[in-house]
């Protein structure tokens, strides 16, 4: 029985005059959002933080602006599978220079882009034209992003985040899409987890739950993001060494043998160094029988073409793939962990 207006407060309409301050206050609770990076990430949490009723900005890079300030296109693959439905988002504000972040005061920054990009962001540039504490929002799910991140802002100011969807800009090779945009998928009952102080965190989920995005509170995304990490990026170098191919995986014995190895070693590493139990039963999913088993049924599962989508997407951020095999391999030889294999498997696309 209320009709609020959030552009106009004034107007809001309770049935009852001794809720009408409440209403107000209600309505006046648009975040200031900023979101780092706009590409198929940064796009889908910014329309549906946008549904949501909060202020949306992107901040990119010059070179973008006049493109994306044109309005985006996206493609909501749980309800469009086969693309014909574009949904035309322009609900936004843009920014591409540090001295522009100075006019607005900041609820929840979000930090869409890779984990190279991040490593490489002018963090200090940005953070002196920050006023108050905004609460950091990392979705890059590297526990050496949070220990580089945790320099420039202080650890209680951090929600940790892990993306639970799949984006890609369309269209893929195989795909007829028009007009080009991005297409996404939510994974049926995956709920994007958050950790991180209460309030913040709290405040963060209300956001993506008013924007129709699944979310949950978690104990430690950190470590609950380590294994799974792991898996996919162990998966992605051995389907590189096989041109993305799935069939040329699946006939390759020779690494589908030392994928179990390589994932023993990868995940002896993680226990030792952030002293955490491997989930149960992943062993029994690196196995060469499940892996053969993913290659067949995910493409006739998976709503998209799963085999050219992996290409092209993780093609796109190899250098993150590298450096997350890279520091697996660093860090078990700090802290003493056999890693032959996992050695031996990172030449392979050297």
């Amino acid at each position: 029985d209320i009709q609020c207006n959030q552009s106009n407060p004034s107007k809001c309409k309770p049935s009852s005059k001794h809720f009408r301050l409440k209403i107000v206050l209600l309505c006046n609770m648009k975040k200031n959002i900023l979101i780092i990076g706009a590409g198929a990430v940064g796009l889908v949490y910014g329309r549906h933080l946008a549904i949501g009723g909060q202020k949306v900005t992107f901040f990119v890079r010059e070179k973008y602006v006049d493109e994306i300030s044109k309005g985006s296109i996206l493609y909501h693959m749980n309800t469009d599978k086969q693309l014909k439905k574009p949904i035309h988002f322009n609900d936004y504000s843009l920014m591409s220079s540090f001295e522009q972040l100075g006019q607005t005061k900041w609820d929840q920054i979000y930090l869409c882009v890779s984990s190279t990009a991040l490593q490489s962001f002018d963090f200090e540039s940005f953070k002196s034209q920050l006023s108050g504490e905004p609460t950091i929002v990392m979705l890059q799910p590297s526990i050496q992003d949070y220990h580089f991140l945790i320099e420039h802002f202080p650890a209680e100011q951090i929600v940790e985040g892990m993306i639970t969807l799949i984006s890609y800009a369309t269209p893929l090779a195989t795909e007829s899409v028009d007009p080009a945009g991005t297409a996404y998928w939510l994974p049926p009952l995956a709920s994007t987890p958050f950790s991180g102080e209460q309030k913040r965190r709290d405040e963060v989920i209300q956001a993506f739950k008013d924007g129709k995005l699944r979310s949950a509170s978690d104990p430690n995304v950190r470590h609950k993001a380590l294994f799974p990490t792991a898996f996919l990026t162990s998966f992605l170098t051995a389907l590189e060494a096989n041109n993305w191919k799935f069939e040329s995986l699946k006939n390759n014995t020779a690494i589908l043998n030392q994928l179990p190895k390589v994932y023993n070693e990868v995940f002896s590493t993680l226990e030792a160094k952030h002293h955490v139990k491997r989930p149960l039963g992943i062993g029994f999913m690196t196995t060469p029988f499940v892996i053969k088993l993913l290659l067949k049924f995910a493409p006739m599962v998976m709503p998209m073409d799963i085999e050219t989508y992996l290409e092209y997407h993780f093609k796109k951020v190899n250098d993150q793939t590298k450096l997350y095999m890279k520091n697996f391999q660093l860090t078990a030889e700090s802290v003493g962990v056999e890693h032959e294999n996992l050695k031996a498997f990172n030449q392979l696309n050297s």
